[in-house]
């Protein structure tokens, strides 16, 4: 009997740009703060539950990336600034954050099965970038008696899980 391939996949493509900008005039002193936040939460899952039933010559179950081998593209920018002009010191607070989470899951449960007249394919991979993604930048300069300027640090918070749960 012939048999194609069965393939089921998953896959990503996010980008998210945030930007603050605040410029303050005041006569004596003033205060201010800029947040730029920029959040991703990729959520990528194959599940086979109950009596489902995958037949195929080759059966490929991949989260994370498509049948043509392409992960994931996910990346985050945010970007805060101030500029604050006054006679005395300013108090001046940019904020600049990224926050990347991926998860990449095959869940097989229940009586679920697969059936291949040859191989069985279950894959998750992390995207492209790895913890190269995301990206914080910023500053805020205070022009005044006491003239001072301050940046942002580049600290995102990039994560990334991959799992395979074969339960009955």
């Amino acid at each position: 009997a012939n048999a194609g391939d069965v393939i089921l996949t998953t896959r990503s493509n996010a980008f998210v740009r945030a930007l603050a900008e605040s410029t303050i005039a005041v006569a004596l002193q003033g205060d201010g703060t800029s947040i730029a936040d920029a959040d991703i939460d990729a959520k990528n899952q194959v599940t086979l539950t109950g009596d489902a039933t995958l037949k195929g010559a080759n059966v490929k179950l991949f989260a994370g990336r498509d049948q043509k081998g392409e992960v994931d593209i996910i990346d985050a920018f945010a970007d805060s600034y101030i500029r604050a002009y006054s006679m005395l010191p300013n108090i001046i607070d940019p904020s600049s954050r990224v926050v990347i989470h991926e998860d990449n899951d095959i869940v097989l449960r229940d009586s679920a099965k697969i059936q291949a007249l040859q191989n069985v394919f279950l894959r998750n991979v992390e995207g492209s970038l790895g913890s190269d993604r995301g990206h914080e930048r910023g500053s805020a300069t205070s022009l005044s008696a006491v003239p001072y300027g301050i940046d942002v640090e580049d600290d995102p918070s990039t994560t990334n899980t991959n799992t395979v749960s074969i339960a009955p």
